[in-house]
């Protein structure tokens, strides 16, 4: 068990938390996701869209084990309050970059409800891209909705991981814990246990 301590309206908040999936996991598994999509997209230049602010550190490091030109760009999205998804895409700012007949690959930190990719895949369709490809670090098959089960697929997975709350490696708590090398699941917030709504 470890401790992490933010400090929100002066207040010290520790959080207790375990490892779930280690800095050596991740990066052992983002250089075979880099391999994979090098050999997928070998001859072309995709367009890389990292999705704000949870896969920026994810982002970097696959397009890093990467060996392809490529373009890279971000969008920002928002379906998340505290430690649930809202169930509504709140936020969106655009790219920067035209995505028509692009070969998109989408680079998200995890797909949970399935609420932000669904919106993500029609939001893009409509731009007309060459291909998309989705990648994502986390995946939470248990709590995938299920009238999104038949219309999302995430090509490449890094883990999937049981339907509890996690910080680290970008993924955060109102900000926090998005610097941490690892991925840990939160078991108590100020003493009191973490518990995720199925």
């Amino acid at each position: 068990m470890e401790t992490y301590t933010l400090i929100q309206n002066e207040k010290a908040i520790p959080m207790t938390m375990t490892l779930l999936i280690s800095a050596e996991q991740i990066q052992q598994r983002v250089k075979a996701l880099g391999q994979d999509l090098t050999k997928k997209f070998h001859g072309k230049q995709p367009l890389v869209i990292g999705i704000l602010s949870g896969a920026t550190i994810f982002h970097a490091d696959l397009t890093r084990a990467m060996n392809i030109p490529m373009k890279t760009d971000f969008l920002r999205v928002s379906s998340y309050q505290g430690m649930e998804s809202t169930g509504k895409v709140r936020e969106v700012l655009g790219l920067k970059t035209s995505i028509e007949r692009e070969h998109v690959i989408l680079v998200e930190d995890i797909v949970d409800t399935g609420t932000t990719m669904d919106f993500l895949l029609t939001y893009f369709k409509n731009l007309h891209p060459a291909s998309i490809t989705v990648v994502s670090l986390l995946a939470k098959p248990q709590k995938l909705l299920k009238e999104f089960r038949s219309r999302i697929k995430v090509d490449y997975t890094g883990f999937n991981i049981p339907s509890e709350f996690v910080v680290g490696y970008g993924l955060d708590f109102d900000g926090f814990c998005r610097e941490l090398p690892a991925i840990y699941q939160v078991q108590t917030i100020s003493g009191k246990p973490v518990k995720v709504h199925e």
